[in-house]
């Protein structure tokens, strides 16, 4: 890169436009694209996100994680590959390994689980298959991104315990094991410092410790001081700064260090397009069928909750009837960037009747499929949950629908956990997530036991939200956001702490029954595997998900009952028995202190079974070369609010949010901007998802990061009299903007 003039290495660390890299020193100007349940790709100067070339809709990432299936994810990340290789994209933003810490996430649907080593295997196999295939990867979000209120500017406090063994774990396992081409570097603060801005993150941890060798890039808009992520160990910032970061760089750039920093950054971008780039060697079509990959998704990744016989419907007579708010408009994908325009729009009514005879009113039905769940307006990007119910109108609809006396199954749809009603009354309940475009033909084969249902749930359904560990701080007024819970995560909670739940972790039901036998536990050189049989005991071929538990000894310090430390789903045909072998990794028996990771001496339980709550072999395991801890080596956290500035002290990092309150000009420009929308989301609702979407990034960004994707509405000289508005200095502002001088 020494070949390069300093104003080529400057160009190669800012994109051109939304979604462009720009092109220097002889490089050529590449896509990123939205994933990673499809591609979203769009002309440059669209505005909405749902305005996107036809893709295939696979199952969102919660939905993938059920399959607990690292060869189904690496399937749907090479048919991605297939498409983004033929629209020239050369880097897929996605997966998303961000650990479940609440089930009000907005954005949990596009993540994988609430166990990082689940969600760190999975993740690792699409970035394996996708790479493999000549198509990037970006590995979001770096980190401690678990809410979207606030996004932009909040801030997570997190002990280094925690970090290291919940938050970080499945990043870690995912860029040692996947070697994604790039990392996503997150918006909100970690501990103070913005994730663009951590060196720590960045440099210290993802590529001292963990040897990453790809490019940082910013999520969009993150970014609002170059100079600094750069020199923290960033190297793209997207999107195009449109000029608001260049002159700082210009000068800056004077000093040897950040010099340096720009030609590290320059380097791993240039490397990233030559990678990547249209024609670059291995990027090669192999026509993947991909909507059957996207059905296959689908199938594996269903979970049968309940079931007392009903399903499946192997009668072809049996008179079905579909009803509910999602039996017409069914909800496949989630909202926000990763939103696909599915190539194929699912029709249930059309495709369950040419398997079962259509009843006509619900009361002539031998079978009633209500269609029900989560819906746009419930979970998206840009926004979390406000409730844990499903909405009343839904709610007295299953109440009129069971009330009938018919057989009756549920049919749920959503990316994250609700209170299921009447749990109890229904005869049959299939989660089938947000399923993607084959929801239709997966469903149908499902339900008339085509295929046996195979998924397992990758995140905990608790009874109310109040039992949610992160209850108490998560999507609250205050922007800092203690982590307080610790380690205590998911099932680490409802399990230590006995707590009952709707469905554990690991659950899922099937049409065949297994039986597990013959444990041992194999250890030498350093390495331990789990070896049993697994016998298909039923009358229809189907697959087991086998779960590793390692039960924790006793100890003074915090620490989980058990944890998740392997897994494998295994197909069988009815009557088969297979041998199993489960390998364990070095962080087994291990924990985060000190600094580094150790090994705990003490008498462990192997356990092995089909949900956390369903162990069918144990057997004790002793480690003797570990460490003794005790509760003075996890002294209580000190907790280190960021100080966010008030009225006098706004800067460029402040929000509208924030300065709206101390300033007329925001507020009138805040009036003009609502009656606009309108035009920019023609025929929309203001409760709409993706309008949604776009007001809470205006009102919750960075002053500068929404001056930047303003598309010139608002200048550099706009935002900083914004500022100084909201600082008090109301003469002066009014005073430059009316002169025309430089605010």
């Amino acid at each position: 890169m020494n070949n390069l003039s300093t104003e080529e290495k400057i160009s190669l660390v800012t994109g051109t436009g939304m979604w462009h890299t720009t092109a220097a020193g002889g490089l050529p100007s590449v896509i990123l694209s939205d994933g990673p349940n499809g591609l979203r790709t769009q002309e440059e100067g669209t505005q909405a996100n749902n305005d996107s070339i036809p893709a295939t809709c696979f199952p969102t990432e919660a939905t993938l994680a059920c399959t607990w299936n690292p060869e189904c994810l690496g399937k749907v990340a090479e048919a991605i590959a297939d498409e983004a290789i033929e629209y020239d994209v050369s880097v897929v933003l996605g997966p998303g390994v961000n650990i479940k810490r609440s089930s009000f996430g907005g954005r949990n649907f596009e993540y994988l689980s609430e166990d990082p080593y689940l969600a760190g295997k999975l993740a690792a196999a699409y970035i394996k298959a996708m790479e493999g295939r000549g198509v990037g990867t970006s590995l979001k979000h770096f980190a401690g991104n678990s809410q979207e209120r606030f996004r932009m500017t909040s801030n997570s406090e997190i002990d280094e315990r925690t970090l290291r063994e919940i938050y970080l774990r499945a990043f870690e396992i995912a860029v040692k094991e996947g070697k994604p081409g790039s990392v996503m570097a997150s918006y909100n603060r970690l501990n103070g410092v913005y994730a663009t801005e951590n060196a720590k993150l960045l440099t210290e941890i993802l590529r001292d410790d963990w040897g990453f060798e790809g490019a940082v890039v910013s999520d969009w808009g993150a970014c609002t001081d170059l100079v600094s992520a750069l020199k923290a160990g960033m190297d793209l910032e997207m999107p195009d700064s449109v000029g608001f970061h260049r002159k700082y760089l210009e000068e800056a750039v004077k000093d040897p260090q950040t010099f340096a920093a720009l030609d590290r950054a320059s380097s791993k971008v240039a490397a990233l397009v030559e990678k990547y780039r249209p024609g670059a060697e291995g990027r090669t079509l192999k026509n993947v069928d991909s909507h059957a990959v996207a059905e296959e998704a689908a199938l594996e990744g269903a979970v049968l909750l309940k079931n007392d016989g009903t399903l499946p419907i192997t009668d072809p007579a049996v008179k079905i009837f579909l009803t509910g708010p999602l039996s017409v408009n069914v909800r496949i994908q989630g909202g926000g960037s990763s939103h696909v325009n599915a190539k194929h729009k699912p029709d249930m009514k059309a495709t369950l009747e040419k398997c079962f005879v259509p009843a006509d009113d619900a009361a002539s039905a031998d079978v009633i499929l209500y269609f029900g769940g989560l819906d746009d307006k419930a979970e998206g990007e840009g926004f979390d949950r406000t409730s844990f119910s499903l909405p009343e109108e839904q709610i007295q609809d299953m109440e009129n629908v069971l009330s009938l006396g018919k057989k009756a199954v549920f049919i749920v749809f959503g990316g994250s956990p609700f209170l299921i009603p009447f749990r109890e009354r229904w005869d049959a309940i299939l989660f089938m997530g947000l399923p993607g475009e084959a929801a239709d033909t997966a469903l149908s084969k499902l339900i008339s036991g085509e295929s046996s249902p195979s998924g397992k749930l990758a995140e905990t359904w608790p009874f109310s939200y109040e039992d949610v560990p992160s209850y108490e701080n998560f999507a609250r007024e205050d922007r800092n956001i203690r982590y307080s819970e610790g380690i205590y995560v998911g099932y680490r909670h409802y399990d230590s702490s006995d707590i009952p739940v709707q469905y554990p972790f690991g659950y899922g039901l099937s049409y065949s029954e297994f039986r597990y036998s013959d444990l041992h536990i194999v250890s030498g050189g350093g390495k331990v595997s789990v070896q049993f049989k697994l016998k298909n005991a039923g009358a229809v071929d189907a697959a087991e998900i086998a779960e590793v538990y390692i039960r924790n000894p006793e100890c003074d310090f915090p620490r989980e009952k058990r944890s998740l430390r392997g897994f494998k789903k295994v197909f069988l045909s009815a009557g088969q028995e297979a041998d199993v072998e489960i390998p364990l990794d070095d962080r087994s028996f291990q924990i985060y202190a000190h600094g580094a990771f150790a090994a705990v001496k003490g008498t462990y339980v192997i356990e092995v079974g089909s949900s956390l709550n369903d162990i069918r072999l144990s057997e004790e395991y002793s480690v003797e070369d570990g460490q003794i801890f005790t509760k003075d080596d996890f002294p209580q956290e000190a907790w280190k609010d960021f100080i966010y500035p008030a009225k006098g002290f706004f800067d460029k990092r402040s929000t509208v949010r924030e300065m709206k309150a101390s300033s007329p000009l925001i507020r009138l420009l805040l009036r003009i901007v609502k009656g606009q929308v309108g035009k920019i989301f023609p025929g929309r609702e203001f409760d709409d998802p993706e309008v949604q979407m776009f007001w809470e990034g205006l009102m919750d960004g960075p002053i500068e990061a929404v001056a930047i994707q303003s598309d010139g509405l608002i200048s550099r000289k706009l935002m900083t009299a914004l500022i100084d508005d909201a600082n008090g200095h109301h003469l002066k502002t009014i005073g430059d903007l009316l002169k025309g001088g430089k605010a």
